[in-house]
């Protein structure tokens, strides 16, 4: 039997590689990396770093299109990081999986299952906020914001336009060009899908002028 420092090395370098692999474009390999390296930081009992894994597992997923195991594993990573108290990681994935339900939405939709997925979004991109703020985490409450303001866009104007204002107050405010250009894509892409593309191509031309 390897000892366990030995095994807890060869996991954390797996995962290292899955990550060089998944920047490259080399999706499948950067799986397999992720794979087995969950598998023996859950023989390990590694909690911490199973959490981590379990992430990177969650992310590639949606890279490929495999949308149902990567909310799968979004929920795993959400319940570890609830049981070890983790706040930041349990915002940052519950924004993820509130991001990836209302990547499924259809933006006119009004059936069940629409509905259901749109007031699960906005729970968990809600959720994730709250906790942003609560610990003081300008980066991730900016990113909350616009993603509500997508959310409640598709059936608020008004509430989607007042999100967007405040993401971009927020982003103003803690000097961040890079979070100010996001939140104005997030809002091109709002106007597009609601039809108005004069605008939302405006709003692109002024990103790309500020780039």
């Amino acid at each position: 039997m390897r000892p366990v420092g030995h095994l807890a090395a060869v996991a954390k370098f797996l995962d290292h590689l899955g990550v060089a692999l998944r920047e490259m474009g080399e999706y499948d390999l950067a799986q397999e990396q992720f794979l087995e390296s969950k598998a023996i930081f859950s023989e390990l009992d590694a909690k911490s770093a199973l959490l981590f894994a379990s992430n990177h597992l969650a992310g590639i997923a949606m890279v490929k299109g495999q949308i149902e195991e990567s909310i799968e594993q979004f929920q795993q990573v959400i319940a570890m990081a609830r049981e070890l108290g983790d706040r930041r990681a349990l915002a940052y994935n519950s924004l993820d999986l509130g991001e990836i339900l209302y990547s499924m939405l259809e933006s006119d939709g009004h059936d069940d299952e629409t509905i259901v997925r749109r007031s699960a979004a906005v729970d968990l991109i809600s959720q994730s906020l709250a906790i942003f703020q609560e610990i003081g985490e300008p980066f991730g409450a900016v990113l909350a914001q616009a993603q509500l303001a997508a959310v409640q866009y598709t059936t608020d104007f008004l509430a989607g336009e007042k999100g967007y204002f405040q993401a971009l107050k927020t982003a103003l405010e803690i000097k961040s060009h890079r979070l100010v250009n996001e939140t104005l894509l997030t809002y091109a892409n709002s106007l597009r899908i609601a039809g108005n593309v004069t605008d939302a191509l405006e709003i692109l031309g002024c990103v790309l002028q500020n780039a």
